[in-house]
């Protein structure tokens, strides 16, 4: 007749079955096993406990490291938008380097030196073509900066073309001390015109009638949104038009320009139907299109 196991018996082997349901640290993966126990212990099975072990601890690394990613996106993002803003600075004023000079002149002690012909030459620093029928297009990289040996330049090599479907947007910003009367001038090359560079130059046979219209605006354009759809609005009551001539100089218009100040006109054919079509480029010792004559005021 079989033995019934004591109530003693039975009490200590159910502890010892939730003590194994619990302590998962000990009985699952145990750190010592002895001669005997090793030979039933499977390793794998401690290998797998091990394993298993360890995955709160990885998980809270890997949750850690994301969080630490995440916080130093957003912080860079709030400097970058803040500390490092790209604030619009197109609409301040140029500073004054020649502080006291309109006094000193005004008081009559002192007489200007008188310039050569009474005027400088200026040069425009925005030339940029623009099409109608690609009105999203901007100018071309190229024709607008070079990216040189010390960093990006405006290239001598301007590009002022005009034909039914291109104008041209031209920008200058007046220099020096008292030369604020300008002339708008027109220059163009001869068919026997030797032009320096690399760009042929070509003009209609007959005169081209073109338009020139000042733009509405007095900061500097931006050169990598102008487009023909971007550009300023031209004001049209003050718009001229000019008989353009292969070989010949001259003068377009004729205004005030304080220093500093930016003047910006849109040329093109004034009758898109007629012959009308100049493409030229101006170089660093000639210039061809429109530059300024600044006169001596004081």
């Amino acid at each position: 007749m079989p033995t019934m196991p004591s109530y003693s018996e039975d009490a200590e082997e159910h502890a010892t079955m939730l003590r194994g349901s619990y302590d998962l640290g000990t009985e699952a993966c145990p750190s010592h096993i002895g001669a005997q126990d090793s030979k039933a212990y499977d390793p794998r099975e401690r290998r797998d406990c091990m394993t298993y072990s360890m995955l709160p601890l990885a998980s809270a690394i890997i949750l850690f490291v994301a969080l630490v990613d995440v916080y130093s996106l957003l912080y860079a993002s709030h400097i970058l938008k803040s500390v490092y803003a790209d604030d619009d600075t197109s609409g301040l004023p140029l500073g004054d380097p020649y502080i006291g000079l309109t006094a000193l002149y005004a008081s009559r002690t002192v007489n200007a030196t008188k310039l050569r012909d009474h005027h400088i030459r200026n040069k425009p620093r925005i030339v940029a073509p623009i099409f109608a029928d690609r009105p999203t297009e901007r100018t071309p990289e190229e024709d607008l900066i070079v990216n040189g040996y010390f960093g990006t330049l405006s290239p001598h090599e301007k590009h002022f073309k005009i034909d039914p479907q291109t104008d041209t947007i031209v920008q200058f910003r007046t220099v020096d001390f008292g030369l604020e009367l300008c002339s708008l001038m027109l220059l163009l090359p001869d068919a026997n015109d030797r032009v320096e560079g690399a760009h042929p130059f070509a003009i209609s046979a007959q005169p081209s009638n073109i338009r020139i219209c000042p733009l509405d605006v007095d900061h500097r354009l931006d050169t990598a949104s102008l487009s023909w759809r971007t550009r300023p609005p031209c004001i049209e009551d003050k718009s001229i038009s000019v008989v353009a001539e292969a070989g010949k100089e001259i003068q377009a218009t004729r205004f005030t320009c304080p220093r500093a100040s930016y003047h910006t006109f849109e040329v093109s054919c004034a009758d898109p139907s007629q012959a009308c079509k100049i493409d030229v480029w101006t170089s660093q010792n000639q210039t061809w299109g429109l530059y300024l004559r600044q006169y001596q005021t004081v």
